[in-house]
Parts: C-alpha cells; sequence; structure tokens
C-alpha cells in the first residue's frame, strides 16, 4: 500500500459509498499539487450492516436505481422447450411383384392406379388459337397498388392546464341483467375497457363506445375480482374468486392460459401432482414490462413467468398449445393474515410492490432482494382495500420524486397520502368516507387530481379544489 499523502489544502471534494462492499470513497483535489487522491474508509463489523440498511433507503424509490443483484429472481427468463418432431419411419422397398389373393410377395409395391397431387398442364390443342399476339404499351398509368400505410392510434399529448371532469359523458350497462362490477380497467393506449363482474364474466368495450358493442369473455367458475391489460395493450389478465387465473385477448373468445396451480407447470392443462391455490385470487397484475405475472391469494405473493405460443392458423394444431407458465418464486407476508391489496408499477422498470394486510398495514417489497423494505403499521383503522400507484402517462414527462407519491384507502377511514421517501401520511382525506364498500383511488395522468370511489359519488380531489360526480 502507497504511503498516505498530506495536502496541505484542498480545493474540492466529493464522496460516496457503496452499500455492498461497506465502504466511504472520498476523491480530494489539492491547490498546489497536480495530483488527485482517493480516500478509503472501511467502517467497523458492526456498524456494516446497520449502515448499508440506512444507505439501501435512502436510494428506495419506485424508479428502479441499482442494478439487479447476481441471484435476483427478476433475471429468470421462459425458455419454451421445442416440440419433438415426429418422423415417420420409412418404408422399405423391394422388387415390385404381385402376389396372389390382391397382395405384395416381401418388400415389393403393390399395383395402384396412376393419380396426380397436382393438376396437369393441357397441351394446348384443344385451345383455339390466339389472335392478338402483342399489344403495345401506349403509356398509361400502372395498375400495380401502392400498399396503404398501417393505421396507428394518434398519440396526443395530455392537457395539463384541463381540470377535472365536470359531467358524464355516456353510462353504459354491459350486461342485460343486473349484475355488480367488481374491477375496472382502461388498455394503455385507451383503445379498450375491461370489466370484471360479478356474474362470473369478463366485459369489454372498445372505445369510444359508438365504434362497437359490448363483447362478453366467459371462463371462470367465480366471481372475477381483478382484470389488468398488459404494457403493450395485447393481452388481459383477470383473477377471479373460483381459484385461478386466465389470459385473454380481445380477438378471441377462449382464454390463451390458465393458471390454476400455485406450482409450475410447462403446458397449458394443469397436471394431477400440482396443488391450487389456498384462497382466490384477489388481485392479478403483469410486472416488470410483461416479463412477470403476479398474483395475491391469502398471505402470499406468487411471481410467475409465462409464455404464450402464437395461434397456429390450422384448426388442428390449434389444440396442440404449447403455452405454459412457472414458479419463479413465492413470498410469505408473515405478519399478515391475509393480503387485502396490492400494486405495482408495470409501465417501466420498478423493483417495488405496495402490499396491504388484514392488520392494516402496508408493506414494500423489493422483488429484488426478495424481501420487505418497508413496513408501516397501524396506517388505517381499517384494513386496507387499494393502493394505487402514480404509474405516470405516454403523453407527460413527471421529476422523479413524483412516481414515490402512494394512495392507500380503507373504509370509514377515507384515503391517505404517502411518501416512499417518509414513513409518514402526507395528506389525509377523510371527508367523505364510506361505510360498507370498499374504497379505491388512482392518480390522473398529469398528477395533478386523485380520483376516488365512495358510496354516493365520485370524487376528483385536486391540490386546490374538490369536485363531486
Amino acid at each position: 500500500m502507497p504511503p498516505l499523502t498530506v495536502l496541505p489544502v484542498a480545493t474540492s471534494s466529493t464522496m460516496t459509498t457503496c452499500p455492498t462492499d461497506n465502504q466511504v470513497y472520498s476523491v480530494l483535489n489539492g491547490m498546489f499539487e497536480k495530483t488527485v487522491s482517493l480516500l478509503t474508509l472501511s467502517l467497523p463489523p458492526n456498524k456494516r450492516e446497520k449502515h448499508s440498511q440506512e444507505i439501501y433507503e435512502q436510494m428506495l424509490s419506485f424508479l428502479s436505481r441499482a442494478p439487479l443483484a447476481p441471484n435476483s429472481v427478476l433475471r429468470s427468463e421462459f425458455i419454451p422447450k421445442p416440440r419433438p418432431e415426429t418422423t415417420k419411419p420409412k418404408q422399405s422397398t423391394g422388387p415390385v411383384g404381385r402376389k396372389k389373393n390382391g397382395g405384395t410377395s416381401g418388400g415389393a409395391v403393390a399395383d395402384k392406379p396412376l393419380t396426380f397431387r397436382n393438376k396437369v398442364k393441357s397441351s394446348g390443342y384443344t385451345v383455339p388459337p390466339r389472335t392478338k399476339m402483342f399489344t403495345p404499351s401506349t403509356g398509361g398509368r400502372s395498375k400495380t397498388k401502392t400498399p396503404a400505410p398501417p393505421k396507428t392510434r394518434e398519440r396526443k399529448l395530455y392537457p395539463l392546464e384541463r381540470g377535472a371532469p365536470a359531467h358524464v359523458l355516456c353510462r353504459l350497462q354491459p350486461s342485460s341483467s343486473p349484475t355488480s362490477l367488481t374491477s375496472l380497467s382502461f388498455s394503455g393506449d385507451g383503445g379498450y375497457v375491461s370489466c370484471g363482474a360479478a356474474d362470473t364474466a369478463v366485459y369489454l368495450l372498445r372505445l369510444p363506445p359508438s365504434q362497437g358493442k359490448i363483447q362478453a369473455l366467459t371462463g371462470h367458475d367465480g366471481t372475477v375480482q381483478s382484470v389488468d391489460w398488459s404494457h403493450s395493450g395485447d393481452l388481459l389478465l383477470t383473477g377471479s374468486a373460483d381459484r385461478t387465473a386466465k389470459l385473454w385477448t380481445p380477438t378471441q373468445k377462449d382464454p390463451l392460459l390458465t393458471i390454476s396451480q400455485s406450482q409450475s407447470t410447462s403446458k397449458l392443462k394443469s397436471t394431477a401432482g400440482g396443488s391450487g391455490f389456498p384462497a382466490a385470487i384477489s388481485r392479478a397484475v403483469f410486472y416488470y414490462l410483461d416479463k412477470f405475472l403476479l398474483l395475491s391469494s391469502s398471505n402470499s405473493l406468487h411471481l410467475y413467468k409465462y409464455h404464450i405460443h402464437s395461434q397456429p392458423t390450422d384448426d388442428i394444431k390449434r389444440y396442440l398449445n404449447s403455452s405454459g407458465y412457472k414458479l419463479v418464486q413465492t413470498l410469505p407476508m408473515e405478519k399478515t393474515q391475509s393480503i387485502t391489496c396490492m400494486s405495482c408499477i408495470n409501465e417501466f422498470l420498478s423493483h417495488l410492490v405496495v402490499v396491504g394486510g388484514s392488520n392494516k398495514s402496508v408493506d414494500v417489497i423489493d422483488m429484488n432482494v426478495g424481501r420487505s423494505v418497508r413496513y408501516m403499521g397501524d396506517c388505517h383503522t381499517r384494513p386496507p382495500h387499494w393502493a394505487g400507484l402514480n404509474k405516470g402517462s405516454r403523453g407527460v414527462a413527471h421529476p422523479s420524486w413524483a412516481y414515490d407519491l402512494f394512495l392507500t384507502a380503507a373504509p370509514t377511514d377515507g384515503v391517505k397520502l404517502w411518501d416512499l421517501r417518509s414513513d409518514r401520511c402526507v395528506r389525509c382525506l377523510s371527508a367523505h368516507v364510506s361505510r360498507c364498500h370498499a374504497v379505491t383511488a388512482e392518480f390522473s395522468p398529469c398528477s395533478r387530481h386523485t380520483s376516488t370511489t365512495f358510496e354516493p359519488c365520485l370524487l376528483f380531489t385536486s391540490f386546490r379544489a374538490i369536485r363531486t360526480l
């Protein structure tokens, strides 16, 4: 180790820490010497774990600022196994010969009528002779048509100066019979809206409503408790009280994939050795830019990787679907009896998941390290039933600190606004409370308003005014 150089006067210095090796680095620049000194300070063994935890909590954010750990579950990939090709055994050929009673002798080939797979082109003797051999080109326009460009939905910037909605545009009834809607989700491009209902159906509506009819997707045997669109807008994930989760596409009525086991399987149908979920699936969402599926059942989180097989055009090959899923990790919440709400960000890479439990607490889980990084107990007087994150929008850019805000809602306790950088509630909205029904809350794309559902009305809250519909 070289001897320590003493700098009489330092003009500038900077300092940084590294949580992985528990060391502090300092760079000093001398005034009279043309040298730059690097100082390294190692922490004592008894303070390393505490210092590493403090540095990690300071870096805690919904934006992924740290690289993936070497043994992180987010590095896993689903690679489907190729289907073995079945080859027919070659028939032995031998000299052509006949056998009595119409059979063949040994490897001899039986006499069969001559057939052609393709139509034989005529020689032209039966066609009348051509009288017009050549037609000169007179410079006319070519009849070849240029292919039309694909139609894409125009992206518009979100108007930040626009206020909260003031009136109802239209009222829609997805089902002919009266039924309650349990969940609602818009696709990322705004082309579809999906509704989960208590009559075990999922209703899809093309936006704007005048363009198409309401489409019903049936396949669950219980109340559909969760609906969520993928980031690409091509897939729809539903979770039901029948302890299953299904993947859909708007162009097909049958599900692409059914998750009915808490264990792994590589085929579409469940195997007899797998065990089902212990309770109903309360929440099912896409995670990490559609790379994983995150499900909550009882007091555990289930992370799955999946593969969707491309749909063939042949009707026979359509039943040989090789879509599958595989369990990556199961995270049990030991401090709570059941998970009442769960939310994560799929619009960009984020390692954090917010979980609410029946013990009136909110837990922040880091999927990169697979453990809880922040625990907030007794957040509400009742168990929280909803957690809303600031997911942003494609047409609006926000500062990094705006994504660290999230909402929690509970019956009889209103809505609370939290900051991830601290363990305290920033604002509490308790003027309008719901007595019995579950409360939901979401951020607007501009992050200036929040929408909250209550028993008699829909409430829009901003930093300056409150509007009720």
